[in-house]
C-alpha cells in the first residue's frame, strides 16, 4: 500500500547549495555560469541551489536585479573610497572599460557627472601617504 521513497539520494542542488551560495557571495561577483563551471554542473542546477539555500532559511530568493544593484553599490562605494577604476574592475571581475561604462551609468542615473578617474588616482596616492607633503 505504501510506495517506497522514490528519491533515495539527496538532490545535487541541495548538496551543492552551501558551496554555490559561498561562490555567489564572492567579491569577484561570479556569474551563475562561472559558478556552475567551478562546481562541475549546469547553471540551472546552480540557480536551483541558490534559490533552495535561501528558501530553506526563510529568506527571499535574490533576483538578478538584486545582485546587479548590489554590484553597482559596491562599485560606487569603491570609487568613492578613491580606488582606481582598473582596481575596481579587477575586484569585481570586469574589464577596465566595462567598469568605466558601468560607473558612468551609475552616476548618470543619479544625475551626476562621473569625476575624472585620474583625479581619483591622485587622491588615492595622497590618501595613502598623508605625511608626504610635510
Amino acid at each position: 500500500m505504501t510506495l517506497p521513497q522514490s528519491q533515495q539520494k539527496t538532490p545535487l542542488y541541495k548538496t551543492i547549495a552551501d558551496e554555490a551560495k559561498a561562490l555567489w557571495d564572492d567579491p569577484a561577483n561570479l556569474s551563475i555560469r562561472e559558478i556552475a563551471r567551478r562546481l562541475g554542473t549546469t547553471d540551472a542546477t546552480v540557480g536551483k541551489a541558490i534559490a533552495w539555500w535561501h528558501r530553506s532559511r526563510g529568506l527571499p530568493v535574490p533576483t538578478v536585479k538584486d545582485r546587479r544593484a548590489r554590484l553597482e553599490a559596491r562599485a560606487r562605494a569603491l570609487f568613492d573610497d578613491h580606488v582606481e577604476i582598473k582596481e575596481i574592475a579587477r575586484i569585481l571581475g570586469y574589464s577596465t572599460h566595462g567598469m568605466q561604462l558601468l560607473l558612468k551609468k551609475i552616476f548618470a542615473r543619479s544625475g551626476e557627472v562621473m569625476p575624472d578617474g585620474r583625479t581619483n588616482r591622485h587622491q588615492s596616492k595622497a590618501k595613502r601617504k598623508p605625511d608626504a607633503a610635510a
